[in-house]
């Protein structure tokens, strides 16, 4: 089976799937590999439906290492993987049914976007940083661009900085499946990528090692995704927030922001990276308690 797994994997290296995405896949492709060896199956032509609903059975049942069962839609993630797999295996012949097919998916409950970051929190947050030292500085300008463009988490510590467009005020963000799409940044942020880029970076990279990536360590180095991780928690911490905020909050919180702002959600999903409005229906809903003062305060019936 390591042999198939092997195979597979660098199909999916060879149509560029992120590094990410395959680390997952291969993780619980392992995970089922070892269950199929524990019940002596060996070649994939030994598997059948009954096989693999009582594998996703046995996953439901299971706890993770968390100590908890895998969500909804963590289990339909494992289910896509499968199904992704044998769908491999057929194709190139390895197959000739592929018991996977009309696996069912699980129902996953509909729920709001949680730890949605207001501007007021953002405004406490950055308080905290201090912009006098570089490291403080470049800490700034990531809060200020990470909220302004509401980009993810690895778009940002992926940008170069041949991406940022200061004078224009745009960024060339590379995407989920590798797409690249072009992102407004507003003049705050805009302001401080000016001043990072000409006074602050130059301090932080080694004169012996130039990076052609926007945020540096303080070794110089791109920073990573724990330092950036530890910059959030730092400073929202230091604010004296109890919410969880973790750096998708600052996403959330544009998106929710600008559509609270009647802005037009065909664009809000373009800029976001999404293919469709499913996602940006969830922010619809966040304004709830706002579409409630706003029916009070107009509706005939609410007049006395």
């Amino acid at each position: 089976m390591k042999a198939y797994l092997d195979a597979y994997l660098q199909h999916l290296k060879n149509l560029n799937y992120s590094p990410n995405t395959i680390k997952q896949r291969k993780s619980m492709l392992n995970n089922f590999i070892s269950y199929l060896r524990e019940r002596n199956f060996s070649t994939p032509e030994q598997i059948r439906r009954d096989d693999l609903e009582e594998y996703l059975s046995f996953k439901r049942q299971s706890k993770n290492k968390f100590e908890s069962q895998d969500s909804p839609l963590y289990q339909n993630q494992t289910l896509v993987c499968i199904r992704e797999f044998f769908k491999f295996l057929k194709k190139e012949g390895y197959l000739n049914i592929d018991p996977s097919s009309d696996l069912e998916f699980v129902r996953v409950p509909k729920r709001l976007p949680n730890c949605v970051l207001t501007h007021q929190e953002f405004k406490q947050i950055i308080k905290e940083v201090d912009p006098h030292t570089s490291i403080g500085y470049r800490d700034r300008t990531i809060l200020e661009v990470l909220y302004s463009s509401a980009i993810r988490r690895n778009e940002l510590l992926t940008l170069k900085v041949k991406d940022v467009d200061y004078v224009e005020g745009l960024a060339l963000v590379n995407g989920k499946g590798n797409k690249e799409r072009r992102v407004p940044l507003g003049k705050t942020a805009c302001q401080y990528l000016e001043n990072y880029i000409r006074t602050v970076r130059p301090m932080l990279e080694p004169k012996n090692k130039p990076s052609e990536y926007l945020f540096l360590s303080n070794a110089g180095t791109r920073l990573k995704e724990t330092g950036f991780k530890k910059l959030i928690d730092k400073y929202v911490l230091q604010s004296g927030i109890e919410k969880a905020i973790t750096p998708h909050a600052f996403r959330r919180g544009a998106t929710t922001g600008m559509i609270k702002n009647r802005a037009n959600v065909m664009l809000v999903k373009d800029m976001l990276g999404h293919e469709t409005l499913d996602t940006i229906k969830h922010y619809l809903k966040l304004n709830i308690e706002d579409l409630k003062a706003e029916h009070k305060r107009t509706h005939p019936r609410e007049k006395k």
